[in-house]
């Protein structure tokens, strides 16, 4: 990155402008399933849990760009397949030293800045990129429909075959309500208990069916299919998030639809 060996070869206001993948993850319980622990113990987890993901995002040829309270965020200068191998890998091994984390893997692709701003005594690697605008959104939605892994548009369409994953499209979400530019999102299904990917196999074609006359408008079409899709699968959680959406858009005339997926 920035033509340098290591990070710490850059220097201050140094920046380059490129195409790269931003995964980000995050253990939506982390602070739940550690309530009870003492801040050194807290620490002793974040430590193990960071040294052994340093590790898989080193040998996947990605690089941290930062750790957050519960997560952390990587780069990976690298196609779509790369980034899901990637994915996998820090969920299994997030999954097996965290037993029962929730993890929620985010993977988009788009052009981003990089580079080292702050002042001479106290300065930061950072990424300033458009993509940023949708990853909290995307976080919450994750978080809200147990969803484990996301593709936003960019990269799915970068997938080499997309055939070779377990993946459905899962509808248009909205960056600000102030804005008309919509982005698809993809769930990636394979990191799921093999019942809960059959189920969601099963009912695919219906439940993408039914997004697109949601997308399109037609919403008592839509809430046809999804209630048949809960019927099949009542652990669809998004499904039955759609079907609300469908009810509270048919029932109250004062609420204008967009088109996109809210967040209830």
């Amino acid at each position: 990155m920035l033509g340098k060996t290591s990070v710490v070869d850059l220097e201050l206001g140094m920046s380059v402008y490129r195409e790269m993948n931003i995964i980000t993850v995050n253990i939506n319980n982390f602070f739940e399933l550690n309530e009870n622990k003492s801040s050194e113990e807290i620490f002793a987890i974040k430590n193990q849990l960071y040294d052994g993901i340093s590790d898989i995002v080193s040998k996947c040829g990605a690089m941290i760009d930062c750790y957050t309270e519960s997560g952390l965020r990587v780069l990976l200068d690298s196609n779509t397949d790369k980034c899901i191998e990637c994915a996998i890998k820090l969920e299994k091994y997030i999954t097996l030293l965290c037993e029962n984390a929730e993890v929620a893997i985010a993977i988009q692709q788009g052009d981003i800045m990089y580079g080292v701003t702050g002042t001479e005594d106290k300065a930061e690697n950072i990424v300033v990129s458009k993509l940023l605008n949708y990853t909290h959104l995307i976080n919450n939605i994750m978080e809200t429909e147990k969803i484990t892994a996301i593709l936003t548009e960019s990269s799915y369409a970068a997938l080499s075959d997309s055939a070779q994953y377990n993946i459905r499209h899962i509808g248009k979400i909205r960056c600000g309500e102030s804005t008309d530019k919509m982005i698809n999102l993809y769930e990636i299904f394979d990191f799921y208990p093999s019942e809960r990917r059959r189920l969601i196999e099963a009912n695919k074609s219906k439940f993408e069916k039914a997004v697109e006359l949601y997308i399109s408008g037609n919403l008592f079409e839509a809430r046809k299919l999804f209630v048949d899709v809960i019927g099949a699968n009542r652990y669809d959680v998004i499904a039955s998030s759609y079907l609300f959406l469908c009810d509270r858009y048919m029932n109250n005339t004062d609420e204008d639809w967009t088109g996109d997926f809210k967040k209830l």
